[in-house]
């Protein structure tokens, strides 16, 4: 530890030391203008001002020594922990990794990284196999190292307790379960501290073991070391509300630490709280919606709006929709900039025990190869990704125009100023609800304790979009199931007798060449042994143009088509609702009248036509009420007896008033000439 010559004091730096007797101090600023230096004393942490000249003379009378490395040690100054005889040798390899990390963080320092990069990366430093015991730590604890590091040296890595005769305990399989279990049981408190979880495990220990052979109590720093190692969720679970607390610690906070996208969706539906109309200027309707999320990137993938509760068509429907998304003529349709179009294949759907799940035309999404999980009842905490993801969608609509958000009783609706107020149509409103889903919900940037980022165990907040863009640049899910898939898993199946022109199926009727043929081979099925009196049918609800009938001996499905040629899928509701609109309007029952009545009642026209033709009609009675008034006036004005009575009127007779309307139209029409009185 040589000298210092007074010249190089000018190329003094920041965290620079120098040792006087048993004391450092450092070099905390340099004041160029006032020719000053603050150090601060390494270990009672004092700061004191400095003028260069008195450094200079301490330097050069040798009552400072000027170290040249800045971590308080010189280049070639021996390691005296590892020559220490009196160290063990578990506390020799976790020294000698302590020290191999905090080497690694000063090369990856003056490398240009950031300090929060290198001490994650030197967090994850696999320790060498000489090293016997010594486990990886987290980037908190590097950072501690390197801190004690830069203010006492080497000698501040050496571990607690490293003296020989003073061992580490070491906790049993049993003891260190016992412990985790203490801290489930006890993390929905409001705060729990290590002292409080220390006295509740010892307790139960005592209680456990047995009274000849009492075991030692667990000591509060073992009690420490376990619940930092359990994950962060649990550890921080006194930060949340109740509710939050039960999703992080009662479902398991491992199913949900999904990775790649479509691997679990969430499921749920709800009512809107506003009032849309049907149609342009219809009647006003009360809206439902079914949402869908994926949980690994809390990205919605659906969200559909409905007229009335879903059924089990209607959320699989939805989720059809959430395999394949939107396309780009949809996005170039609805004017989102976000366009963040993924497709994929479903794993795994949580769903609660709502009818509309628990039905055989949802099920059949294990056909398809998901596993659906269904919730237990009146737990909304088990899907706590789509239960804020409706929150959010009830926050934004209840902002449109129509809102049934009832300031002052929140529980009850205000339906009739809604109704009042409703001016969105019902697709208008599916259309504003996917522009949030895309350039609102999925760019929000979730904090640091939204459930789903502590879920995942993020410390920063990510959008949905960047985890999704994230996750996809590695990541190709596999493709969604096909259109036919889908209506193949969403038919019903029926029975229904077959009968010479066909099957007949809600008055629908539906035939083949194949069941004409069946027919013939079967004969009546009342005479038959071998084949049932009715035959098996599945049923799109989406799409009855075609059903499927199973034959009674192959088991194979026999295709039959409806006797009207449709171009659109219709469901059963919406044929019968155009057939009858067909009857009434049109006077006719042919697939381009019932094509025609279905474009109008069910795409959007219905309420226009209507109207049109109210008011057509409401101008034709009025033209003909006015034709029929006006000529039954010019009639009266020509009989005898009126004219006589008007002529023969005297002055000195009343005449009575007519009224303003009346006397405006006569007049009008049949301009009377004044007549004189005759002479005397």
């Amino acid at each position: 530890m040589g000298g210092f010559m007074p010249g190089q004091l000018t190329e003094l730096k920041e965290g620079q030391v120098f040792v006087r007797g048993d004391e450092r101090f450092f070099v905390v600023a340099i004041n160029r203008a006032l020719n000053q230096v603050q150090l601060q004393n390494a270990h009672s942490e004092q700061r004191e001002f400095v003028d260069l000249p008195q450094l200079y003379t301490a330097v050069a009378e040798g009552r400072l020594t000027y170290l040249q490395s800045n971590t308080g040690q010189s280049a070639d100054a021996p390691i005296v922990a590892l020559s220490d005889a009196s160290l063990s040798e578990l506390s020799k390899a976790e020294f000698t990794f302590r020290l191999r990390a905090v080497k690694e963080i000063e090369r990856l320092l003056e490398q240009g990284h950031s300090a929060c990069q290198v001490y994650e990366m030197c967090s994850q430093l696999v320790p060498e196999p000489s090293s016997g015991p010594v486990r990886c730590v987290s980037a908190r604890t590097v950072r501690r190292w390197y801190a004690v590091y830069r203010r006492r040296g080497q000698q501040a890595l050496l571990p607690g307790h490293s003296r020989k005769g003073r061992t580490k305990s070491v906790l049993t399989l049993t003891q260190e379960e016992l412990i985790r279990k203490v801290v489930y049981d006890n993390s929905e408190k409001p705060y729990l501290s290590i002292k409080d979880l220390c006295i509740k495990t010892n307790q139960r220990l005592s209680v456990q073991e047995a009274v000849d052979c009492p075991a030692k109590p667990i000591s509060y720093a073992r009690v420490r070391d376990v619940v930092v190692r359990l994950p962060w969720t649990v550890r921080h679970a006194h930060k949340f509300n109740p509710k939050l607390r039960r999703a992080i610690t009662s479902f398991g906070v491992e199913s949900y630490k999904v990775q790649w996208p479509f691997e679990r969706v969430e499921m749920d539906y709800c009512k809107l709280p506003i009032v849309a109309l049907f149609g342009q200027g219809g009647k006003p309707v009360e809206v439902w919606a079914a949402v869908a999320i994926d949980v690994a990137t809390g990205h919605l993938l659906a969200a559909e709006v409905f007229m009335r509760p879903p059924n089990g068509t209607d959320a699989l429907q939805t989720f059809q929709r959430a395999c394949c998304g939107l396309d780009e003529t949809e996005f170039e349709r609805l004017g989102i900039k976000n366009r963040l179009q993924v497709t994929g294949a479903i794993s795994e759907v949580v769903v609660d025990n709502g009818s509309e799940f628990r039905n055989s035309a949802f099920t059949q999404l294990t056909n398809l190869g998901t596993k659906v999980t269904f919730a237990p009842a009146y737990s909304p905490y088990r899907k706590p990704f789509v239960e804020r993801a409706i929150g959010a969608l009830k926050s934004f609509v209840s902002s449109l125009p129509g809102s049934t958000v009832n300031l002052a009783d929140r529980s009850a609706a205000d339906l009739e100023e809604g109704a009042r107020q409703a001016c969105i149509t019902v697709d208008t409103l599916r259309d504003y609800i996917n522009g949030f889903i895309f350039d609102d919900y999925a760019l929000r940037t979730i904090g640091r304790h939204a459930l789903t980022t502590c879920l995942l165990g993020e410390t920063t907040g990510f959008t949905p979009t960047a985890r999704m863009t994230a996750t996809l640049a590695s990541f190709t899910p596999a493709p969604p199931p096909s259109n036919e898939a889908f209506r193949l898993a969403r038919m019903v199946r029926h029975e229904r007798t077959l009968q010479k022109s066909g099957i007949e199926y809600e008055t629908l009727p539906y035939s083949s060449p194949e069941l004409h043929a069946l027919y013939n081979e079967i004969g009546i099925s009342t005479r038959s042994r071998l084949v049932p009196d009715k035959l098996e049918i599945f049923v799109d609800p989406l799409d009855v143009r075609t059903i499927h009938v199973v034959h009674p001996v192959s088991k194979q499905r026999l295709q039959a088509h409806l006797k009207y040629n449709l171009p659109y899928a219709m469901t059963l509701e919406h044929f019968k609702d155009a057939r009858d609109f067909a009857r009434t309007k049109f006077k006719s029952e042919t697939s381009e009248a019932i094509t025609q009545a279905f474009r109008i009642r069910v795409m959007g026209a219905a309420e226009e036509l209507e109207r049109t033709v109210k008011v057509s009609r409401a101008d034709k009675k009025a033209r003909r009420s006015q034709a029929t008034f006006l000529g039954t006036a010019q009639s009266a004005l020509e009989q005898p007896a009126l004219r006589q009575h008007r002529f023969e009127s005297t002055a000195s007779q009343e005449v009575l008033p007519q009224p303003p309307e009346m006397a405006l139209e006569l007049a009008d029409i049949t301009p009377v000439s004044r007549h004189r009185r005759p002479g005397k």
